[in-house]
Formats: structure tokens, C-alpha cells, sequence
């Protein structure tokens, strides 16, 4: 063997190695991953999954109305995924929130493990080719943000591509789709039009050879074609029967106007590329293989190799892409076939004999930087595990639930399905987003109730609720309830507040009233400013709500400033810890944590809380971390560190800014021995601060003064 085959040789077992580990690390990795990272809110589908499945354990029968729900006339429900709730339920039941991140994770290994076998079936070398690799990473990370939600959709992504694969490459397993099917169709019925296009898509390719060759038909073609139809057949066998047919086309009209993910997509997003820090967004990867597949279907078009059952997987698959966001996984898993056939294969072959180790070098490097900086930014910061109520109106649940009451509450419908899973049957919601049982105009009216004097008063006089709770953020109800003077704020949380309504409930009104919270207020508000006894007494309601929600991170740190102020350090830790423990991931608690430790001179373990919340701060917010670290720095005579942590944070040329920040950066050039810069600095604050304003006008001149006489007697 000469030596250049010898090396030839010796380069195709390591890149056969490396394939091979590579595929073994990016399942190990994404599995821990997903096996790792908690339930948390995307949407509040899941926990209406849950009671559907609830609601059957108890009665024994399917939701057909909306049980949950005091709007009139009551609704009707086609429960598509009657199954998938069945199913959810008895897992949360038997395991809880973990049994559910265990469930998510086997079924995002078992998705992209079938897209794994369906790229790789066919090669013919252990090696797998350059090509092969690329496609499955863009699939792998594809799916992971969507596959976090614990909705019907992650059995629907599995059968699509279990469905591909018996049919492109186990053509002896196809009698087992009208099993699949039939699960398939009970689990999330509303996708079977996806189904029909496959099955379609091939049996419509089989006939079409099939005719254009003469040939007789075989015992196996035989089997082909019954397995398809029964198939095709079997998507009716639901508790629904022919019902469910019209359900994917009779979606209310304007619902894209309010839901996000079936608005269409805009061109501009469709041809748009996004990367941060090696990492492209899932809209970047979906373009990349909606690129490849329009050069797909052209290669084959040149080559005279393009399949009918390609092609119509192709145009369909495009057809809901540009219907619905919502449709952006179906489409690029429905592109799988035509982007196996055309890439699959390729390698870096075209490039010399020399050049192709390095080129194969470069691509491994890029096969690990790609998704080590996309899982990194996907899984950074893990919230409470195994379940986190971030997002979700937990506190307004314990109060309803402490309080027993009992009664209607008017909701906002995006929190809908958590709120009627915690609160049924003791109480009854307006809606949820089932916007297969709602329509456009229950939306409006429960939305307008939320935002507008005239709407609110028109269905307080429809409906005379028990209870109304609405967003924190949403100033414009703060405003209009105000008209209702029976209607009193008894509780709030991170998320909602909530007013009862006092003719109707008049204990609850009257014991539980906020008189002195301001929930809509209560996150702006500076407690230095306070005097003493309304300190005291803010205190005392605020534990009040803190006793009955005590994860609460707003109360929280209201409580943890309030014993700040009065050197109170050791308890106010307590609740500094408490935001910490409950929303690990977010910065918040962490500051609290930095100003209490900073106050009582413990500035090495305020330096390091500052540091957590840095990593965990949006780019906007590390601004004032940055302040809060050179005090630190520079309480420990830490000039140089004080000095490099401000200039992060105080950019003088930024209206953000005023002349005490500029100020204090001056100071800090000056003590490092930046004079130059402290001067400039010095002038620019100076050209900041009020005429009014003597006592600065006075200190940054004496300063300034100090500074000039320094440099001359130096010189």
C-alpha cells in the first residue's frame, strides 16, 4: 500500500470514529439536557390537557361541552386529543412533573433518532458522510424549543417521521400504519390532514409507476396499498367518528389576529438568517432546509430524478409553511425525504486530496461549536426543576384555593387552562385558548373586559362575576375598574391581580382587602421614601399576602427592602433567598441578595451575587449591575476592578446616564490614574448638572480644580 493510500486510509477510520462518537454525544448531551430542564410556561395548554384528563378519570366520559367554564350558552367540544389527555393525567398522577420531563425527553430521543435512522439507512460505509451529519444536527435542534412543550404535537412530530420511514425504507413494516394511524388520530386528531398528504403523497406515486410501467401488481404491492388505505381509513375511528373532518378547516376566522403561532409567516422572516455567537435561531435553521429543499427539488428537476411522492410532500409541506407559523416543525419534517435523497450523499470529494482533511476538520469543528452554542443558549439558567411556576398566576390560585370560596372568575383567556386546572370544580373560569370550542367573539369579550370601562361594565352586567383577574402589566384595567367601586383588590402574584366582588363576596372582601398595596404600583415603589410607620404597616399586609404565597417574588422583594431599610439584614436575606429558591434563573433575587450583603459591609458576598445575576441579567439590565459591583470594588479598595466594572456600565455619551453616573466614573479614572479621562469626564458632567444644582456645580469644580493643580505640580 503506498503512503498516500495509507493515510487516505488511516483519515476515513478517524472520521468513521468520529461519526460515530459525534452521533453518541449529541444524543447523550441533548438527552441531559432535556432530562434536566423543568415543565415551565410556554403556553397554559398543557395543564387543560391535564383537566380533560382529570375530567374523564372522574365521570368516566369525554369533555364535550365547557364544563370548566360559566359562559353562556355553554360550548361544545370536539375533544381531537382526547387520548393525549388521558394519557398526560395518568402519567402526572403516578410521577408528577417528573414523569413529564422524563416522558418529553424519550420522546424528542425517540424523534430524532428516527430521523437519525432515516438519514443513515442506505449508506453503504460505517463513515457517515459530511452531509448526512449536517442534515441531522439542523433537525436535531430544530426540534428541541418545540418539543419542550408537553402538547399532542410531540406524538404528531413522532408519526410523521415514523410514517417516512416505514415508507421510504421498511416498505415491509407498512401494515403497521394503520396502527399508528389510529393512535395517531385519538392523540391529535386535528393533524390528519398531515397524515393524508403522506399517505397520499405515496400511494398516489404507487399507482402512477405502477400504471406507467404495466407491470402485474404483487402480493407485496398488494399489501402496499391496502396498509395505505386502511390507513387513510382508520383516521375516522375516533370517538368522534366523521365529525372530526371539518375541525382543521373550521378554526375561528380571525384567530391568527390573536394567537401567535398561526399567524402567517412574513416573507422577510422566511429570508432572514440570525446567529449569535455561533448559534442560529430555529427560524435560521428552518430557512437553511427550506433553501435546500427548494435547490433540492431543482437538482432532481436537472437530473431527472425527481419522485411524485417528493414533490407533493414538497408543495404541501410549503403550503403550510406559509399558512402558519405553527406549521414550521410539519414542514420540515415533511422535507425530509427530498433532502435525503438530494444531500444525503454528498461529501467533500469534490475538493483535492489535500485539502479535504482540513476541509473535514473545519466542518467537525462546526458539527460541535453550532450546537454547543445553541443548546447553551437553549438550557443556560435553568429554572426551578422539576416544575416552575415562572410566568404562571400561582399566587392567585393559593389565594383561591386557601380561601375556598367558590364562584366564577372572569380571566384573562392566556392563562386560562393553568387556571382551571388548579381551580376546578370549586370554581369556574370565562375561557382557555381551545380555540376549537371558542371563538373570535368570546376572545374579545374577555379580552375588552380586561382593557375597557365600557366592556368591563357590559359583562359585569352579563355575568355579575365572583371574581375578576387580570394581568399585572395591564395598566389600562387598573384604570377602568376603578368605575366598579364594589369590585375590591384582594390579592395579586408576579403575574395577576385579583379583585372580588364585595356584594357577592362580602367576607372575602372585607377580610382580605389590600388598603395599602398597590399591586400595580407596588414593583416601582422606593420604601426609602416611606416613613416609618407606613413602613411598619406595608409590612404587615405585605406578610399577609407573603403567608399564603411565599414564593411570591415581588412581595418578596418588596419585604427583603422594607428590612433592609430598617437594618433588619439576617431577615431580609431570608427573602432574598426565597426569590432565589423559587426562580433560580432570574436575576432578581440575587441583587436583593447583593444590596443586603453590601449594606451590612459583606462586599466579598455581595461581589459574588453580583456575579450570578450578571449571568443570568438581560443586556439592558447589566448596566446597573455593573454600578452595583464597582461600589463594591470600590468599598474593598479595589480601584482598578471598580474602575474597569463602571466603564461597563456608564456610557457618558448615553442619555441613560446622568451626571452622577459620569461623575462617578470621573472619580474612578482618576484613582487609576486616568486624569486625562477623568478631566474630560469631569466636564461632560459638569455640562450636565442644573444651574440650580450649587453643591454639584461646587464638587465637580473642586475636583476639577484638585485635579489640574495635581498635574502641575507634577510638571
Amino acid at each position: 500500500m503506498t503512503p498516500f493510500r495509507l493515510r487516505s486510509t488511516f483519515f476515513s477510520i478517524q472520521q468513521a470514529l468520529f461519526s460515530r462518537i459525534y452521533v453518541v454525544a449529541f444524543f447523550a448531551v441533548t438527552g441531559c439536557c432535556y432530562l434536566s430542564w423543568p415543565i415551565l410556561m410556554g403556553d397554559t395548554d398543557l395543564w387543560f390537557h391535564l383537566s380533560g384528563g382529570r375530567y374523564f378519570s372522574d365521570t368516566g366520559l369525554l369533555p364535550a361541552t365547557s364544563y370548566f367554564s360559566f359562559i353562556e350558552p355553554a360550548k361544545s367540544l370536539i375533544d381531537y386529543y382526547w387520548l393525549f389527555q388521558v394519557f398526560v393525567f395518568k402519567l402526572f398522577s403516578l410521577a408528577g412533573y417528573q414523569g413529564l420531563v422524563i416522558f418529553r425527553a424519550i420522546v424528542y430521543l425517540a424523534t430524532i433518532g428516527l430521523v437519525f435512522a432515516y438519514l443513515a439507512s442506505g449508506e453503504k460505509k460505517a463513515t457517515l458522510q459530511p452531509a448526512t451529519l449536517a442534515l441531522f444536527v439542523l433537525y436535531g435542534l430544530s426540534l428541541i424549543l418545540r418539543l419542550q412543550l408537553v402538547r399532542p404535537h410531540l406524538f404528531s412530530y413522532l408519526f410523521i417521521v415514523l410514517s417516512l420511514y416505514l415508507l421510504e425504507h421498511k416498505r415491509g413494516f407498512v401494515f403497521l400504519l394503520p396502527i399508528i394511524t389510529l393512535a395517531w388520530a385519538n392523540l391529535h386528531g386535528i393533524e390528519y390532514p398531515v397524515a393524508l398528504v403522506i399517505y397520499g403523497a405515496y400511494l398516489g406515486e404507487f399507482i402512477f409507476e405502477h400504471f406507467k410501467n404495466g407491470k402485474p401488481a404483487t402480493r407485496t404491492d398488494k399489501v402496499f396499498v391496502l396498509s395505505l388505505a386502511v390507513a387513510m381509513g382508520t383516521i375516522c375511528l375516533t370517538p368522534h367518528g366523521l365529525s372530526m373532518l371539518a375541525l382543521p378547516f373550521s378554526l375561528p376566522a380571525h384567530v391568527s389576529l390573536y394567537i401567535d403561532e398561526l399567524q402567517p409567516v412574513p416573507l422577510a422572516q422566511l429570508t432572514s438568517f440570525r446567529f449569535a455567537a455561533f448559534a442560529p435561531d430555529v427560524q435560521t435553521i428552518v430557512n437553511t432546509l427550506l433553501v435546500l429543499s427548494c435547490v433540492g427539488i431543482a437538482r432532481a428537476v436537472v437530473a431527472q430524478k425527481l419522485r411524485l411522492s417528493h414533490t407533493l410532500l414538497w408543495a404541501c409541506a410549503l403550503i403550510l409553511l406559509l399558512r402558519a407559523a405553527r406549521f414550521r416543525i410539519e414542514f420540515i419534517l415533511l422535507v425530509l425525504p427530498l433532502l435525503s435523497a438530494q444531500f444525503r450523499s454528498m461529501s467533500f470529494d469534490f475538493v483535492g486530496a489535500k485539502l479535504r482533511p482540513v476541509c473535514l476538520a473545519a466542518f467537525g469543528i462546526l458539527l460541535i461549536l453550532v450546537p454547543a452554542a445553541f443548546l447553551q443558549q437553549t438550557f443556560s439558567s435553568r429554572p426551578k426543576y422539576p416544575f416552575s411556576n415562572r410566568g404562571l398566576p400561582a399566587g392567585i390560585v393559593a389565594f383561591l384555593n386557601e380561601v375556598q370560596a367558590g364562584g366564577t372568575v372572569l380571566n384573562d383567556p392566556g392563562y386560562g387552562g393553568y387556571l382551571q386546572w388548579r381551580l376546578f370544580p370549586r370554581y369556574t373560569i370565562f375561557m382557555d385558548l381551545q380555540m376549537s370550542m371558542f371563538d373570535d367573539a368570546d376572545f374579545f369579550e374577555a379580552a375588552t373586559a380586561l382593557t375597557d370601562s365600557a366592556a368591563l361594565g357590559n359583562f359585569i352586567s352579563k355575568y355579575q362575576p365572583d371574581f375578576i383577574s387580570s394581568p399585572l402589566a395591564e395598566q389600562r384595567f387598573r384604570h377602568a375598574i376603578g368605575q366598579f367601586p364594589e369590585y375590591v383588590c384582594v390579592f395579586y402574584d408576579d403575574i395577576q391581580v385579583l379583585y372580588a366582588n364585595s356584594t357577592r363576596k362580602p367576607k372575602i372582601a372585607a377580610d382580605h382587602a389590600l388598603r395599602l398595596i398597590d399591586p400595580f404600583q407596588l414593583g416601582d415603589l422606593e420604601v426609602a421614601t416611606l416613613p416609618r410607620a407606613q413602613q411598619a404597616a406595608l409590612t404587615g399586609e405585605l406578610m399577609r399576602v407573603h403567608e399564603t404565597y411565599p414564593e411570591g417574588a415581588l412581595t418578596n422583594y418588596v419585604l427583603g427592602s422594607l428590612l433592609l431599610e430598617s437594618q433588619q439584614f439576617d431577615a431580609a436575606l431570608r427573602h432574598a433567598q426565597k426569590i432565589i429558591d423559587a426562580f433560580p434563573e432570574a436575576p432578581k433575587g440575587y441583587l436583593l441578595r447583593a444590596d443586603i450583603l453590601a449594606a451590612s459591609k459583606r462586599h466579598p458576598d455581595a461581589l459574588a451575587a453580583l456575579t450570578a445575576a450578571l449571568g443570568r441579567a438581560t443586556v439592558t439590565a447589566r448596566a446597573d449591575i455593573f454600578k452595583r459591583l464597582w461600589f463594591c470594588h470600590a468599598q474593598m479598595e479595589n480601584y482598578v476592578a471598580a474602575y474597569k466594572a463602571l466603564k461597563k456600565g456608564v456610557n457618558p455619551f448615553s442619555m441613560r446616564h446622568g451626571y452622577e453616573d459620569i461623575f462617578n466614573l470621573a472619580s474612578a479614572a482618576l484613582m487609576v490614574g486616568k486624569a486625562e479621562e477623568g478631566q474630560m469626564l469631569l466636564k461632560l458632567a459638569a455640562q450636565q448638572v442644573p444651574a440650580a444644582n450649587m453643591e454639584w456645580s461646587q464638587r465637580i469644580a473642586g475636583i476639577s480644580r484638585l485635579v489640574a493643580t495635581s498635574e502641575e505640580s507634577i510638571d
